[in-house]
């Protein structure tokens, strides 16, 4: 018996039951900061191919009987996002929607896939690399995006730039708005953030770069997207 798959398995039905059961208690414990760490460690799950790996063990008789999996029915963790993108929907925070620019050193395609095409931003700050970064509006930016995927959606990947000292969730007001923006479109597939920060940065309300509850609810709005429709990597 692998005693790590088991480990896994148990700690990921513990992460499933807790969500679904804090939804269906109160939809708005999806704000929740340690709800949103479950839902990111869920969607890791199953992004990974770690869920089918031990899906498939259980279909060959290799998990006891004893073991508690309903986070391995073919339709659990499938359902529970779903319900989770329409509760996200119906509870948008309530946010200033005012004009924002951003710094970007490029945005340019990579490999794509049928129906979707992998469009990479690189973000960072002008102050250090006035040649290499441009202040752009996010409607041009969105404009971009769209005009680059063309008929396709867009699995959206947001880098730093190179000897930028900003971190790309440094800019999660600006994201939140092309992210949204996006997704409200119909043209986003999915968005990837890579951030130096730690996992307990990533959900720490206390960070002083908040200048405002409108900064912070796009940034938690962000988050907690991430969980469903996208990642954080730290």
């Amino acid at each position: 018996m692998d005693t790590n798959m088991i480990k896994r398995i148990e700690t990921m039905e513990l992460y499933f039951d807790t969500v679904a059961s804090a939804l269906s208690r109160n939809p708005k414990l999806i704000d929740d900061i340690c709800i949103a760490k479950m839902l990111r460690r869920l969607k890791e799950y199953y992004s990974s191919g770690q869920w089918l790996c031990d899906y498939e063990a259980d279909e060959r008789g290799e998990i006891p009987h004893r073991i508690k999996r309903g986070v391995l029915s073919q339709d659990g963790l499938y359902n529970l996002f779903d319900e989770i993108s329409e509760v996200m929907e119906e509870n948008l925070p309530s946010v200033i929607l005012y004009d924002r620019y951003i710094e970007m050193e490029k945005l340019s395609l990579s490999a794509n896939r049928e129906g979707v095409k992998n469009i990479t931003m690189k973000v960072g700050s002008a102050i250090m690399n006035m040649d290499a970064v441009k202040r752009c509006s996010l409607s041009s930016v969105i404009a971009d995006i769209e005009k680059t995927c063309g008929d396709k959606m867009a699995d959206l990947r947001i880098e730093k730039a190179e000897n930028s000292p900003w971190d790309g969730l440094d800019w999660s007001g600006a994201l939140y708005m092309i992210v949204r923006q996006l997704k409200s479109k119909g043209k986003l597939a999915s968005f990837s953030i890579f951030t130096d920060k730690t996992d307990d940065a990533i959900y720490n309300v206390n960070e002083a770069r908040f200048n405002s509850e409108n900064d912070r609810n796009m940034y938690f709005w962000l988050v907690r997207n991430a969980a469903h429709l996208g990642k954080i990597k730290p």
